[in-house]
């Protein structure tokens, strides 16, 4: 089965608690992924990591903001 992670500060990561819930398909209610449950550490990390980029992310060219998304984009998502 398919394990997802966190992505805090550039880094796929589990959380610190090791819960985990599944993720199931809507119409079948089958379980299709496991992912981590998080909890308030897990927010803080990501909100200091999401504090400490944010000023050279602003420094960034919008283009150059709009290539990493373009560039990083989840596979499963279409174009138009």
């Amino acid at each position: 089965m398919k394990q997802l992670a966190m992505y805090i500060n550039g880094r796929f990561e589990n959380d610190f608690n090791g819960e985990w819930r599944d993720v199931l398909n809507p119409s079948t209610e089958e379980t299709i992924a496991r992912e981590p449950k998080g909890g308030k550490a897990d927010v803080d990390r990501a909100v200091a990591a999401a504090r400490a980029a944010q000023p050279a992310w602003e420094r960034l060219p919008a283009v150059e903001r709009g290539a990493y998304f373009a560039q990083n984009r989840p596979r499963h998502t279409r174009t138009r």
